[in-house]
């Protein structure tokens, strides 16, 4: 990003895969148990493009977590 730019959005991934777009602040997201591939451990990231097209991406994130599911409800068992 360069210095004149404003925050235009920011890009959030898991896994590598697009789980979600946020254009105003606070720049956040929850995701479904749908959107989380498969595996316990995840890399999350997160990319910010501002209004002049310039973008940064943070550095991967590892995470784990174990969820228990049952129909459209979840819980957060364990977190890493």
């Amino acid at each position: 990003m360069d210095e004149g730019g404003a925050i235009k959005e920011v890009r959030f991934y898991m896994g590598g895969n697009l789980i979600g777009v946020v254009t105003n602040a606070p720049y956040e997201i929850v995701c479904s148990p749908s959107q989380r591939p498969a595996g316990d451990d995840q890399t999350l990231s997160a990319m910010v493009v501002d209004n002049e097209g310039a973008s940064a991406t943070s550095n991967p994130v590892s995470v784990g977590f174990s969820l228990h599911i049952e129909g459209n409800q979840f819980e957060l068992l364990d977190a890493k």
